[in-house]
Protein backbone atom coordinates (compact mmCIF):
# COMPACT_ATOMS: atom_id res chain seq x y z
CA UNK A 1 0.00 0.00 0.00
CA UNK A 2 1.31 3.44 -0.89
CA UNK A 3 1.61 5.94 1.97
CA UNK A 4 -0.13 9.30 1.95
CA UNK A 5 3.05 11.25 1.25
CA UNK A 6 4.07 8.85 -1.50
CA UNK A 7 0.57 9.10 -3.00
CA UNK A 8 0.85 12.91 -2.93
CA UNK A 9 4.21 12.68 -4.72
CA UNK A 10 2.73 10.38 -7.35
CA UNK A 11 -0.19 12.76 -7.90
CA UNK A 12 2.21 15.70 -8.18
CA UNK A 13 4.38 13.86 -10.72
CA UNK A 14 1.33 12.97 -12.80
CA UNK A 15 -0.20 16.47 -12.73
CA UNK A 16 0.21 17.73 -16.30
CA UNK A 17 -0.74 21.28 -15.28
CA UNK A 18 2.78 21.49 -13.79
CA UNK A 19 5.72 21.77 -16.21
CA UNK A 20 7.29 18.42 -17.09
CA UNK A 21 10.78 19.60 -16.12
CA UNK A 22 9.62 20.66 -12.64
CA UNK A 23 7.92 17.32 -12.04
CA UNK A 24 10.92 15.46 -13.46
CA UNK A 25 13.34 17.16 -11.02
CA UNK A 26 11.14 16.23 -8.07
CA UNK A 27 10.70 12.68 -9.38
CA UNK A 28 14.48 12.23 -9.71
CA UNK A 29 15.08 13.55 -6.19
CA UNK A 30 12.25 11.47 -4.68
CA UNK A 31 12.19 13.15 -1.27
CA UNK A 32 9.95 10.44 0.26
CA UNK A 33 11.44 7.24 -1.16
CA UNK A 34 8.42 6.41 -3.30
CA UNK A 35 10.15 5.45 -6.53
CA UNK A 36 8.64 2.36 -8.11
CA UNK A 37 10.79 -0.48 -9.48
CA UNK A 38 9.21 -2.73 -12.07
CA UNK A 39 10.49 -6.31 -11.86
CA UNK A 40 10.11 -6.88 -15.58
CA UNK A 41 10.78 -5.07 -18.82
CA UNK A 42 8.63 -2.07 -19.59
CA UNK A 43 7.33 -1.17 -23.02
CA UNK A 44 7.22 2.58 -23.66
CA UNK A 45 7.32 1.93 -27.40
CA UNK A 46 3.64 1.07 -27.17
CA UNK A 47 2.83 4.65 -26.06
CA UNK A 48 5.72 6.85 -27.19
CA UNK A 49 4.93 8.22 -30.63
CA UNK A 50 8.40 8.10 -32.19
CA UNK A 51 9.48 4.61 -31.05
CA UNK A 52 8.41 1.93 -33.48
CA UNK A 53 7.33 -1.09 -31.47
CA UNK A 54 8.49 -3.41 -34.23
CA UNK A 55 12.09 -2.24 -33.93
CA UNK A 56 12.46 -0.92 -30.38
CA UNK A 57 14.89 -2.83 -28.15
CA UNK A 58 16.35 -1.91 -24.77
CA UNK A 59 19.50 -3.78 -25.72
CA UNK A 60 19.93 -2.40 -29.24
CA UNK A 61 18.76 1.16 -28.53
CA UNK A 62 20.11 1.67 -24.99
CA UNK A 63 22.67 -1.15 -24.48
CA UNK A 64 20.75 -2.62 -21.56
CA UNK A 65 21.71 -6.25 -21.05
CA UNK A 66 19.40 -9.03 -19.96
CA UNK A 67 18.52 -8.88 -16.25
CA UNK A 68 20.18 -5.48 -15.92
CA UNK A 69 18.38 -2.81 -13.92
CA UNK A 70 18.02 0.58 -15.57
CA UNK A 71 16.63 3.83 -14.17
CA UNK A 72 14.45 6.37 -15.92
CA UNK A 73 17.21 8.91 -15.39
CA UNK A 74 19.71 6.71 -17.24
CA UNK A 75 17.30 6.30 -20.15
CA UNK A 76 16.97 10.08 -20.43
CA UNK A 77 20.73 10.64 -20.16
CA UNK A 78 21.22 8.10 -22.97
CA UNK A 79 18.95 10.03 -25.33
CA UNK A 80 21.64 12.42 -26.61
CA UNK A 81 20.66 12.03 -30.27
CA UNK A 82 16.95 12.68 -29.62
CA UNK A 83 15.19 16.03 -29.87
CA UNK A 84 14.10 17.99 -26.79
CA UNK A 85 10.47 17.22 -27.66
CA UNK A 86 11.17 13.50 -27.83
CA UNK A 87 13.00 13.58 -24.49
CA UNK A 88 10.08 15.43 -22.91
CA UNK A 89 7.68 12.81 -24.24
CA UNK A 90 9.71 10.01 -22.66
CA UNK A 91 10.02 11.90 -19.36
CA UNK A 92 6.25 12.36 -19.38
CA UNK A 93 5.78 8.65 -20.05
CA UNK A 94 7.90 7.74 -17.00
CA UNK A 95 6.09 10.32 -14.86
CA UNK A 96 2.64 9.06 -15.84
CA UNK A 97 3.61 5.43 -15.22
CA UNK A 98 5.50 6.49 -12.04
CA UNK A 99 8.20 3.94 -12.83
CA UNK A 100 11.71 4.84 -11.70
CA UNK A 101 13.53 1.67 -12.68
CA UNK A 102 12.99 -1.75 -14.17
CA UNK A 103 14.79 -5.02 -14.78
CA UNK A 104 15.26 -5.87 -18.43
CA UNK A 105 13.99 -9.46 -18.58
CA UNK A 106 13.78 -9.95 -22.33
Amino acid sequence: MISGIARDLKEFCQDTSIATEVRWRVFCQDPVGAKHHEQRSIHPEEDVSFWNSEYFSWYDDFYVHRYETITAERVIKSMEEYTDEQILEVKEWFLQKFIWSFTNDW
